[in-house]
């Protein structure tokens, strides 16, 4: 008798609770924000990765990828050096969704008071590019960084992320970069 009234209960509260719908991308409902860069974190199966990213010039030995991270990163991190000749140059382009979105560029960095880098990010179609925001970065230690920023893009524009080191201290002359995203979050 008991498991039958138990198997009541149940059945009816399935029929009279209400349930969770899901709601369609136009709904009004808020978007989960979607990353649009690859290998954001320098890593693949637990293995250092410079897949999808590309760097000037192209095989710099002052570019690394080191066993260091942030507190919610991996193990690796992509690691620069400064030559005053020199400086590596990475970069990332990934297509743009079509209209008017919010863009979120989030990372993690590490440097010194002595070593600094420079991010900017645009707007690119062909061979040219439309500059929307640049930055200075330098912290002391690990620092987590997020800009936002409406775009209206068209179907063959896409996003671009280019970094690249200011060293000032030769001793300890690297800085860090961890978790790059590029996010459509509206």
């Amino acid at each position: 008798m008991m498991p039958r009234i138990v198997m009541v209960i149940l059945f009816v509260g399935t029929i009279l609770l209400p349930r969770c719908n899901s709601v369609e991308a136009d709904g009004g409902a808020e978007s989960v924000p979607v990353n649009i860069f690859k290998n954001s974190s320098f890593e693949s199966f637990g293995k250092p990765s410079f897949d999808s990213w590309n760097a000037l010039p192209g095989s710099s030995p002052l570019l690394s990828i080191e066993a260091v991270a942030p507190p919610t990163g991996g193990r690796y991190s992509l690691g620069l050096r400064d030559s005053y000749d020199d400086s590596p140059v990475v970069y990332q382009t990934a297509p743009a969704r079509y209209g008017t979105h919010i863009y979120q560029l989030s990372l993690w960095f590490k440097g010194s008071l002595m070593n600094a880098a420079e991010i900017s990010w645009d707007i690119k179609n062909g061979d040219s590019s439309q500059f929307v925001w640049g930055s200075r970065m330098q912290e002391n230690g690990w620092y987590f960084y997020s800009f936002r920023d409406t775009l209206t893009c068209t179907s063959h524009d896409s996003i671009r992320v280019v970094f690249w080191p200011q060293i000032y201290d030769d001793e300890e002359g690297i800085v860090y970069f961890d978790l790059v995203k590029v996010e459509i979050v509206q």
